[in-house]
């Protein structure tokens, strides 16, 4: 059931564990990262995604890291 779900979704979804390593991608996230759900597991979120500055492309934080070092949710603009 949650496969069918996660299929589904139009938006892209990772998972990881409580080390930020992936564990699941639906079908939308490996569109959007060229990467198959089996590559992605077990390496850790920031090898899978990077993010960039909207203005200056510079790096930012990783949001998903941030989520996990803080154990709570991290919002837009959060993380820039």
């Amino acid at each position: 059931l949650l496969t069918v779900t996660l299929d589904a979704i139009s938006d892209a979804v990772l998972s990881t564990d409580a080390e930020g390593r992936g564990v699941l991608m639906n079908p939308a996230g490996e569109r959007l990262l060229g990467l198959g759900d089996v590559d992605a597991r077990g390496r850790l979120v920031e090898e899978v995604f990077s993010v960039y500055g909207e203005l200056d492309r510079e790096p930012i934080a990783n949001p998903v890291r941030l989520c996990l070092q803080r154990d709570a949710v991290v919002g837009p603009g959060e993380y820039a």
